[in-house]
């Protein structure tokens, strides 16, 4: 028997994934729980945010079932409970490392933690440190060589409580059997995901107001390169989780610029380069007749985004139904990398088929991976007289923070680009009407 003088511990563990498989935290200890403190079975849950730079687990909920009301706040500090946290590749994702294919993600840490409190619902909630640089913090790892893919990883977490918590006088402790439920993510959640009948993966969102009796635009969100599928590894989720591509769009200040919008992110099965030899062009077309057929929406307004490959395959859908899009806008658009990677070239005589849609770029002069000069300057240069727009930038910084100068979507999913009027990206898109005539505007260079 321990010494009633022992402060208490419990080392829990419990295994996650991306999926919300669930798992148990299994208690360790040889105390007499009947005489020194009351045993709690309670789930666990991994809080998630998407940033601009991925999606991060960003804290711990302990659901104590309301009994955590009675732990004394001044009882538990950041120094109450470790956690550690690994971070893995999954086995059926069929990757292969070598020193040309790496994983830059993955990671075996302890996580430091921020703060711990006691929330009016009475659950305990850890705190985690994250960021951009913040190993451990991320939930996908992007995979070098012939992948370039952000893979969702396994995530496996292990929470050690080092000092007693208190829950009023007269009693000694607080234990718990804790079973994990599914990783939390509000904003991610706001998505379904489906499959449609042309055989394309997709994530959609329907606004709040979809059922008062009026046609709703919708959005669409053509990823870059490393959120497509890998071979048989098709997670349909990396789409709405390496960057903000999907979830800015179901934001409720964007919701209401574009007075509630569908949302619909397709994910390739491997990489929009090969929209034209895998028939991607024509699926995701059926895809889109198919969404829009079922729901509510207004055909006269159905705009395209994209970044990077994402942005050559926006620029490709345009040209082969002009008449199908109220608008659409790129970021760091592919266009010169696509011609060498299985797309094809997109010349001057196709822009010029669609020089009366309305178009919104927005690239990085400083951009390592897409030529600027080769392709947003060189469409801007042919499309300009007839109204065409290019938010160029010398790199991609928000405040203090600097990201890879090919991360120009940064500007496009935070709405910062604006045009001589004074009109920002999405304002712009969300009165562009195939009924109404294209307004020319200007560059604007920020």
């Amino acid at each position: 028997m321990v010494m009633r003088t022992k402060v208490l511990v419990f080392v829990g563990l419990f295994f996650v994934s991306m999926l919300g498989i669930a798992s148990e935290l299994v208690l360790k200890g040889g105390y007499d729980f009947n005489t020194y403190s009351y045993s709690l079975k309670a789930k666990i849950s991994l809080k998630a945010k998407i940033f601009d730079y991925g999606q991060n687990i960003v804290s711990i909920e302990i659901d104590t079932k309301g009994q955590g009301k009675n732990i004394q706040n001044k009882q538990i500090d950041k120094d109450t409970f470790k956690v550690f946290a690994k971070g893995t590749l999954p086995k059926d994702a069929g990757i292969v490392l070598d020193d040309k294919t790496k994983s830059l993600g993955t990671f075996e840490v302890e996580r430091e933690i921020e703060n711990i409190f006691v929330n009016d619902k009475g659950n305990i909630v850890i705190n985690l440190k994250y960021g951009k640089d913040v190993v451990g913090a991320n939930t996908l790892s992007y995979v070098t060589g012939d992948v370039s893919r952000n893979v969702l990883m396994d995530l496996e977490y292990r929470v050690e409580q080092k000092k007693l918590m208190k829950t009023g006088a007269g009693t000694h402790g607080f234990f718990g059997i804790y079973k994990q439920g599914k990783i939390v993510d509000e904003e991610a959640d706001k998505f379904v995901a489906a499959k449609s009948k042309s055989g394309v993966n997709y994530q959609y969102f329907k606004p709040a107001n979809k059922d008062d009796g009026k046609k709703h635009p919708l959005i669409i969100w053509f990823h870059g390169n490393g959120e497509g599928g890998y071979k048989d590894y098709q997670n349909n989720v990396s789409q709405k989780l390496a960057n903000r591509g999907a979830v800015a769009f179901a934001e409720d200040k964007t919701q209401k610029i574009f007075g509630g919008a569908y949302v619909v992110a397709p994910q390739a099965d491997d990489t929009w380069y090969n929209n034209y030899s895998k028939g991607y062009i024509k699926s995701v077309k059926a895809m889109i007749d198919e969404f829009a057929s079922e729901n509510n929406v207004d055909k006269n307004r159905i705009y395209i985004f994209g970044a990077s490959a994402g942005g050559y395959m926006s620029f490709r859908m345009i040209i082969e139904y002009p008449d199908y899009f109220a608008a659409f806008s790129t970021s760091a658009a592919a266009l010169d990398k696509a011609a060498i990677s299985g797309g094809v070239t997109t010349t001057a005589q196709d822009l010029m088929k669609i020089r009366n849609k309305p178009l919104w770029m927005v690239h990085a002069q400083n951009d390592p991976t897409i030529s600027y000069e080769n392709t947003s300057k060189r469409v801007y240069d042919v499309l300009s007289k007839y109204g065409a727009i290019l938010s160029s930038y010398p790199n991609v910084k928000i405040g203090e923070t600097e990201y890879n100068g090919h991360w120009s979507w940064i500007y496009s999913l935070r709405n910062m680009p604006v045009n001589d009027k004074g009109e920002h990206l999405f304002e712009w898109m969300a009165r562009q009407n195939l009924k109404k005539k294209f307004k020319k505007s200007q560059i604007m260079i920020k």
